[in-house]
């Protein structure tokens, strides 16, 4: 699946075929959630991702969601701006998705996001049970280099 593409794609970004996408675990406070999304350079060259990813979400059973993705940050993400971020082969960058808690006793709940590097680009469908339901709202950061520790 791909999403819609608003610009034609920069030969040097990074490519659904030369980076491997992940998850990282969720994390909680005060009714505030936040999670990592990971891309890996597989490829030989470096790459460069200059935009938001594209995200989507599917309910459990398969359908997609009417989720409102806006672009910045949260309660518990800082948004970095878009800017070029040069991945080098092996290395790793990441985005966050930062939302609210969601009521949604008996509704349906997100089974799969879908990420890309960038619109235009395929997604990778990742199963990920998270409290979203449909009609709330996640906010996505841009693309950085993840800090080092220390």
């Amino acid at each position: 699946m791909v999403g819609p593409s608003l610009q034609a794609p920069d030969p040097a970004w990074c490519r659904g075929e030369q980076v491997t996408v992940s998850l990282g675990e969720p994390d909680a406070a005060t009714g505030h959630r936040g999670m990592p999304i990971r891309v890996v350079n597989t490829g030989g060259s470096p790459c460069v991702l200059n935009s938001y990813p594209d995200v989507a979400f599917n309910d459990t059973a398969g359908w997609a969601m009417e989720v409102l993705l806006v672009r910045g940050g949260s309660f518990m993400t800082t948004d970095p701006g878009v800017r070029p971020v040069t991945v080098a082969p092996g290395a790793t960058a990441e985005a966050h998705l930062g939302w609210n808690a969601m009521a949604g006793a008996g509704d349906t709940r997100v089974g799969t996001v879908l990420v890309a590097p960038f619109s235009g680009a395929a997604r990778s469908s990742l199963a990920m049970d998270l409290d979203m339901v449909n009609g709330g709202y996640v906010a996505v950061t841009a693309w950085s280099l993840p800090k080092s520790a220390g």
